[in-house]
């Protein structure tokens, strides 16, 4: 099974374990600030959701820094089949997303409709409509709030994405939920859902391994040990501190 690793806070973590869910944040409060644009220019970062990973297994001073507590944080690595929506069979939106004020679906494109998806870069933004007169949407939609700009490539991001909006902006017209989601969209409603937390079985986890910060303390790796093994029934994973040698100034 690939593994896929995501850096943060030793608090999110505690989080994560307490609440049995991984948060999918709005784009619009992602860092890069052209996230979800399209060459159209059209606008989906408040409608598009993603909770960013890696594949690569090294660790990364840049990631160490940027998303942990001055290096004081937690690396989480687990299987990449972790986490999985519970889509209904009559309309399509995700039942296991919390809150519930929120309609959620999965992004497609063609036969494409992956919850996680590999970020490609490229400086050319994807494009939503064909061109075509009548408006019909491009394939290319797909990789909207999945292509970054080359400079972020040393990330190399794995990310799981939905799209939503809350229930109390959707649009009244269509002749299905998602259409009715998607003419929302389209016309630009407002929607204050800034993130959806996606719901999981922490026993998913049971072979996930932990790494702490190069700059964490003993107290704070005892503490990861302790909610770990208070959230993770048998666990059999790693727990462990960061290999890298870094003089702190």
């Amino acid at each position: 099974m690939n593994r896929i690793f995501h850096y943060t806070k030793i608090n999110t973590l505690k989080d994560i374990l307490k609440t049995h869910s991984i948060r999918l944040n709005a784009l619009k409060n992602m860092d890069d600030l052209l996230e979800g644009k399209s060459l159209d220019e059209l606008d989906f970062s408040n409608y598009y959701y993603a909770s960013s990973w890696t594949r690569d297994s090294k660790e990364s001073i840049p990631m160490w820094y940027m998303y942990t507590d001055n290096m004081r944080g937690v690396r989480i690595e687990a299987d990449e089949n972790f986490l999985v929506v519970d889509e209904d069979l009559r309309d399509g939106h995700v039942r296991n997303c919390i809150p519930d004020n929120v309609w959620a679906f999965k992004i497609s494109g063609g036969q494409k409709n992956d919850f996680l998806v590999d970020v490609d870069y490229s400086d050319k933004k994807p494009q939503f409509w064909t061109g075509d007169p009548r408006g019909f949407i491009s394939e290319d939609c797909y990789n909207i709030g999945k292509v970054k700009p080359l400079v972020w490539d040393f990330q190399k991001e794995v990310r799981f994405r939905l799209q939503g909006i809350s229930k109390k902006h959707i649009a009244k017209f269509g002749d299905t939920l998602f259409l009715k989601y998607m003419n929302a969209v389209i016309n630009s409603y407002p929607n204050d859902v800034e993130h959806i937390d996606i719901q999981f079985e922490t026993s998913r986890w049971k072979n996930a391994n932990f790494m702490l910060g190069p700059n964490t303390t003993f107290e704070e790796l005892e503490f990861v040990k302790s909610i770990v093994h208070k959230y993770i029934e048998d666990y059999e994973g790693k727990i462990e501190k960061s290999y890298l040698q870094i003089r702190f100034k």
